[in-house]
Formats: C-alpha cells, structure tokens, sequence
C-alpha cells in the first residue's frame, strides 16, 4: 500500500470503502484512481497470501495482513468486485 506521498509501506490493516462509489447521488467526487489502487492492493495481497479478507459488508472490505480469506467472505469480495468493475473504468 502507499501513503499519501507514494511511499510503499506495510500495513496490518486496510479498510476500502467501495459503498460510497456506488452512489449516484455523492456531493463530491469519488477519486477512481484511490479506489483502483485499493482494489488493486487487495487483490495483489489476496493472490500472493499476505492478506485476506476478515470481512465485506454494505460495500465496506476489511483486509488483514496474514489472514486466511474464509470462502464465503471470498464470494462477497468477488460479487462486490463485479458490482464497482465498471465504476473503476
């Protein structure tokens, strides 16, 4: 994951927040390219077995260093993943 100045650095912990892309009616824009990189961080973590996913509910992910991913917390990952693919492009 980077911070806020582009530097990589190790977390224990990561919250995504993909209900907030998924409304229509937001004030502010949503920042595509954040959540890209979420997404991508997630999905890079999951297939190199540093993290896994504790949970994903109403569009909000956690994601845990050195957690394994059980799979019905999976399936919620990939229908999510499914329903903001297109919000991503």
């Amino acid at each position: 994951m980077k911070d806020a100045e582009g530097k990589v650095v190790d977390v224990d912990y990561a919250l995504l927040d993909l209900w907030q892309p998924q409304q229509n009616n937001l004030k502010v824009p949503v920042d595509r390219g954040r959540v890209r990189g979420g997404v991508r961080f997630t999905d890079e973590g999951l297939r190199r077995g540093l993290y896994g996913i504790a949970e994903v509910l109403d569009g909000i992910v956690l994601v845990q260093k050195g957690l394994p991913s059980k799979p019905e917390v999976l399936s919620g990952w990939s229908k999510l993943w499914q329903e903001i693919e297109p919000l991503m492009k």
